[in-house]
């Protein structure tokens, strides 16, 4: 199933970035120490194709602001 604009674990596969998503990169921490490994997840999402741009918690703290107010004002809009 996808949803214009949502959002997807990059499970789902890079196809959804035709459907304009963004990806979100789940470190299956058990651990506080282990959050440390996410940047493989995101290392290697990146190598699959995915642009940085593409993955939200690849993202600065101002990008991903930017990202959601945008997102906000669109559903905001759509409704």
């Amino acid at each position: 199933m996808a949803i214009h604009g949502g959002s997807f674990s990059i499970g789902d596969g890079t196809r959804r970035l035709e459907f304009g998503c963004m990806m979100s990169i789940n470190p299956d921490a058990h651990s506080i120490p282990e959050l440390d490994h996410m940047h493989w997840g995101v290392e290697m999402t990146r190598k699959g194709g995915v642009p940085g741009d593409r993955i939200l918690n690849a993202m600065t703290l101002p990008e991903i602001t930017r990202y959601l107010r945008h997102k906000r004002r669109s559903l905001t809009r759509a409704a």
